[in-house]
């Protein structure tokens, strides 16, 4: 009967002992094995060097990204952060304004071609933004701001829709007042408008805080401010008046400036 005799010595009908097997557990029998059980827990790699391979336990982050684990790199196809402001910041996503978001809800912002940043607010100041109103007629339900950066404890900051008047001024009283909103922490603020209905095609956002939060924003490198024409950024992108921080006054009571600025906060009105 011919068969396969193994043994110790390694003779000529054997396997040798000092083989570089890979096995699951330590062996007496051997002594130039690889023992996967000597290894930690994890995707298994190896490495070559002299036509010789040498197994070892991944590293998560350094091997291999680990799902949920370190965040994926730009240059591996990620966006380098576990949040989506973080992703957005650093894939350099443009604000396209006006954002409209068909089907169910609709969304508007001032009208800008930059990336996002961030912007930070002065105290008792009123900014105000034109935003364009594509659909005259519409009802708006919801106005949205966010804060990223906390502008002191007890600080407040409100949101607000005038009117476009003569010469692309806001005018009268505020169409909408937000109230005072927590401006001391991180959030989105997302506040109801009940059913404001925006009969013009252009309409101004407004805001203030008594504080110094930092708003997510626009950068702006070229504007188109009011229907005006594109302009680089030392054109009109937007307008400032001195207030004490309270309700939105009456356009009357303020004296207007222009606003030179290279970024303007993202407050979003729309329906959603």
């Amino acid at each position: 009967m011919a068969g396969i005799f193994s043994g110790g010595g390694g003779g000529s009908a054997g396997a040798p002992d000092s083989a570089k097997y890979i096995t699951a557990q330590a062996e007496s029998g051997l002594f130039a094995e690889v023992n996967l059980g000597a290894l930690t827990t994890g995707l298994l790699k190896h490495t070559v060097a002299g036509a010789v391979s040498t197994p070892a336990t991944a590293v998560a982050g350094t091997d291999y990204y680990n799902p949920g684990g370190t965040d994926v790199a730009l240059a591996d196809g990620g966006t380098g952060s576990s949040t989506a402001s973080g992703a957005r910041t650093n894939l350099a996503v443009p604000t396209l304004h006006p954002s409209i978001v068909k089907d169910a809800a609709f969304a508007y912002g001032h009208y800008g071609d930059g990336g996002g940043t961030t912007f930070t607010v002065a105290a008792n100041t009123i900014y105000f933004y034109g935003v364009p109103n594509p659909n005259p007629g519409d009802t708006f339900t919801r106005i949205l701001g966010e804060v990223t950066t906390g502008g002191g404890a007890g600080k407040l900051f409100r949101m607000g829709i005038y009117a476009s008047g003569a010469n692309a001024k806001p005018t009268g009283a505020p169409l909408f007042d937000s109230g005072s909103q927590a401006a001391d922490a991180i959030a989105v603020y997302d506040v109801s408008l009940a059913s404001l209905v925006l009969n013009d095609p252009w309409f101004f956002v407004a805001l203030m805080s008594d504080g110094a939060p930092i708003m997510r924003a626009t950068s702006i490198t070229r504007v188109n401010y009011m229907g005006i024409g594109t302009g680089n950024v030392n054109g009109i992108v937007g307008m400032t008046a001195a207030f004490t921080y309270a309700a939105f006054p009456n356009i009357s009571a303020l004296t207007l400036s222009k606003s030179n600025t290279n970024a303007i906060a993202r407050i979003t009105v729309g329906a959603y």
